[in-house]
């Protein structure tokens, strides 16, 4: 059985002040002993666990990146509205500024109107015709002579009533009196249809009171003015 100590410099037999001492302090000793018989061997010392050696973790797998599809993808496509010189959002339409349709006929009406006034004619209608009698038809052809004779280009306002008793629906019924008007005097003397202005006025415009057959007989009217177009 072998025992093994070191010491250091612990238990020098020596002066370590000189050569020589030094020499004899740098020894080894050796000692041999008998164990007597029947006696316990003394135990035997357990190594030092060797010191571990340290085990290099292996490098983590490099991962690929997955192919990117454009469904799967979370990175926002390029957006060329961030671009310099490109606002971000689209600048709101410019609505330009209309009016509503009955206040822009009337302006059309002012401005077709707006000449000077030529001739004016006014003719009755029987009670719930909306077409002129021959009697009116006559009238409606010395109108259209005097116009031709000016020799100008012209506008014809027609404007149809009629009496507050004749129609439940007169607000139809006077305008049919001036369309009919128009239709005549187009068809018959060759005016552009597109140089008249009709209005139907209905009952709204009387001229005299609706109570007595005289006075709605002059409410059953249509009116005929004609301007000189404006260049």
């Amino acid at each position: 059985m072998t025992r093994i100590k070191g010491h250091g410099k612990e238990r020098s037999v020596a002066s370590s002040d000189t050569l020589e001492g030094r020499g004899r302090n740098r020894r080894a000793e050796i000692s041999v002993y008998s164990v007597a018989e029947g006696s316990e061997a003394p135990k035997t010392l357990s190594p030092l666990p060797a010191a571990p050696v340290p085990v290099e973790a292996p490098p983590a797998p490099i991962e690929l990146p997955k192919p990117v599809s454009e469904e799967t993808s979370s990175v926002p496509k390029e957006d060329i509205s961030l671009k310099p010189g490109i606002p971000a959002v689209a600048p709101p339409a410019v609505e330009t500024p209309s009016l509503p349709v009955s206040e822009a006929i009337s302006k059309q009406e002012e401005q077709l109107t707006a000449g000077k006034k030529l001739l004016y004619y006014e003719v009755l209608f029987l009670a719930g015709n909306p077409d002129p009698s021959p009697f009116v038809q006559g009238i409606l052809d010395k109108m259209a002579e005097q116009a031709k004779k000016k020799g100008k280009l012209f506008v014809i306002k027609i404007e149809g009533h009629t009496d507050g008793q004749e129609s439940a629906n007169s607000a139809k019924l006077s305008y049919d009196r001036a369309n009919s008007v128009r239709d005549y005097l187009v068809k018959k003397h060759g005016f552009d249809e597109n140089a008249f202005v009709i209005k139907g006025y209905g009952s709204e415009k009387p001229i005299a009171p609706d109570n007595t057959p005289e006075g709605m007989k002059k409410n059953r009217r249509v009116e005929i003015t004609v301007y000189e177009a404006k260049d």
